[in-house]
């Protein structure tokens, strides 16, 4: 005779995790004879902001004479909550536009370093291209001023990464630009 089934084989619809060794475990459903895990690879905090920081510092070095070089970017801070990086820039001579302010394609650049850094933090061992960024001007940024730029991840998927940033000058607190855009892991 079989005994009446008390709702004890039913799947829980809450989703618990626990923390293994630093690896992430989602349990996905419960019932009277197994538990389902999920694995998830986790990243802590600190791990997370040492190698945010360590493939900036790499990526901005690299010794190659490229325009990222040229651009005289140098890491500022980063936010493993918000998935966030910042990156400030020193404006340069070479990038003035004719009214002596800088120019706008070098800001678009500054957004650019700044998204493909984050872009190639997030990508890991592979690389990430430019699929599409959009910069808008709000006031100008002149000369002998520095632009932080903050990246912050919008969405980090296995084909597109999805990016949106906001720069500031940092003389007057005011922000300059905002932009957005998509990387393809390569």
């Amino acid at each position: 005779m079989k005994t009446p089934d008390t709702g004890a084989a039913k799947k829980v619809k809450k989703n618990y995790s626990c923390n293994i060794n630093l690896i992430k475990y989602n349990i996905c459903s419960i019932n009277r004879k197994a538990i389902t895990l999920k694995k998830e690879t986790h990243m802590d905090k600190i791990a997370w902001e040492k190698a945010a920081k360590e493939r900036t510092d790499h990526y901005l070095n690299l010794n190659d004479g490229g325009f990222d070089e040229t651009m005289k970017a140098h890491f500022y801070e980063c936010d493993f909550e918000e998935k966030s990086l910042t990156i400030e820039f020193e404006t340069q001579k070479w990038q003035i536009n004719e009214r002596g302010g800088i120019h706008g394609g070098a800001i678009a650049g500054m957004f650019d370093t700044a998204f493909g850094i984050m872009a190639n933090f997030i990508a890991g061992e592979k690389e990430a291209a430019t699929v599409d960024m959009t910069v808008n001007f709000l006031r100008p940024l002149e000369l002998g001023e520095t632009c932080r730029i903050k990246v912050i991840t919008v969405k980090a998927g296995r084909s597109i990464i999805r990016l949106r940033a906001e720069a500031f000058c940092v003389e007057t607190g005011k922000q300059t630009a905002a932009g957005s855009g998509s990387w393809m892991p390569l």
